[in-house]
């Protein structure tokens, strides 16, 4: 049985790393995070359009508990926390894509 590797663009990943960059990994005030929490949900999805990579899903990452945190109004440090989880999380994915790309263990294009 031959299995398909996924294949990835070099110029794609970049723009997602150009993007997750833009993020903050903490806020000044809490009632900043119901503002960061849309630009957070868009990178995931910047993420998920340009890789089609289903690890970007938001329900299905770290994002969706920070989610859940901002509507049930949680502490601040839990927020910022939190944060930096789904933060780091998309960065960990991406360099992982890429050390992928580097190695030949995923098909590239570009």
């Amino acid at each position: 049985m031959n299995i398909e590797r996924a294949t990835y663009s070099y110029i794609a990943l970049r723009d997602c790393i150009e993007e997750v960059k833009k993020l903050p990994l903490t806020v000044q005030k809490k009632s900043d995070h119901k503002a960061i929490r849309y630009r957070v949900f868009d990178a995931y999805n910047y993420c998920l359009d340009k890789t089609q990579c289903c690890l970007f899903e938001a329900d299905y990452s770290p994002y969706h508990d920070y989610s859940k945190a901002v509507d049930r109004n949680a502490s601040k440090k839990e927020l910022d926390n939190l944060l930096r989880q789904a933060v780091r999380f998309l960065q960990n994915e991406l360099t992982g894509i890429y050390n992928s790309m580097e190695i030949g263990e995923v098909n590239t294009i570009d």
